[in-house]
């Protein structure tokens, strides 16, 4: 009889992570998370994961702590015999221009997101080794890591960097048989951020998504379903953007009050005439 399968979300309190976390549950993963914050989300989670058969626990760990990294799985390896996923969820996203980011920020950023990711990473790619698992590791990255969005000049760095590890993790976790892809989602609506009215852009960037709309957690979850499934399973070091295509529009197909402000006037001008050439 095949046993239960067995994963661990970090971020799975809320958000992206708490969809993953539940359609796991539904697929008939046993599934543990980690939270940071989010203590009161992470145990509704786990509630329903529980009426789903789930065998569930989550673990309190701030993904910029090494030591807390690691004290979360130890935790995880005193009452989980296997690990056949991982997902690399737990993230910040901190905008900030180029001439303003500080090096608290850029610190956060690199410890949560890519710091957190490696190590994580490397705890479950050796647990995996150690219970003969034919695991698989999903890195969560963004399509900020190719493409170029104003003020996102740290956390687009970062997640460029998580995409280049999964491949350095895919190519030499190979021989253990453990696949390691990348989901880059765009924006996701979690928290109410397409209706959030003290965000500036949050509907102005739906009208310019070709697909016309934000992810929903539910979407991006299919595709880590898919990914860890066996129709994936020779697919691996591969990123999978996810994004109703927002990464397809160039400079000048956007409205004239979407060209940033941090560009010279000269360069702002030109845009906005090309703008103006193609309508007519």
């Amino acid at each position: 009889m095949e046993r239960k399968k067995y994963a661990l979300v970090t971020g799975g309190g809320r958000g992206i992570g708490r969809g993953i976390a539940l359609r796991l549950g539904k697929e008939g993963y046993n599934v543990a998370i980690t939270y940071r914050n989010s203590a009161e989300g992470a145990l509704e989670v786990q509630k329903n994961l529980k009426a789903m058969g789930s065998e569930t626990e989550i673990f309190r760990a701030d993904m910029s702590d090494l030591a807390q990294v690691n004290a979360a799985f130890d935790e995880y390896e005193k009452r989980y015999q296997y690990l056949d996923l991982l997902v690399n969820n737990a993230g910040v996203t901190m905008g900030s221009s180029f001439l303003k980011a500080t090096p608290e920020l850029f610190d956060t950023v690199v410890n949560t997101d890519l710091r957190g990711v490696f190590f994580m990473g490397q705890r479950a790619a050796k647990y995996m080794i150690k219970q003969n698992c034919e695991g698989c590791i999903i890195n969560i990255a963004s399509n900020q890591g190719t493409a170029n969005f104003n003020h996102h000049s740290v956390y687009g760095s970062i997640k460029a960097a998580v995409i280049k590890l999964t491949k350095h993790m895919a190519m030499e976790l190979s021989a253990h048989n453990i696949r390691v892809n990348c989901l880059s989602p765009g924006l996701v609506d979690v928290h109410g951020l397409k209706n959030n009215p003290k965000s500036k852009y949050a509907k102005k960037y739906e009208t310019v998504i070709p697909l016309g709309s934000y992810a929903v957690p539910e979407q991006v979850a299919g595709i880590i379903v898919f990914l860890a499934s066996d129709d994936a399973v020779y697919i691996t070091g591969e990123e999978i953007i996810a994004d109703g295509g927002a990464k397809l529009p160039v400079m000048m197909d956007l409205p004239p009050d979407w060209i940033p402000d941090s560009l010279p006037d000269r360069i702002k001008s030109i845009l906005i005439k090309k703008r103006e050439d193609i309508e007519k």
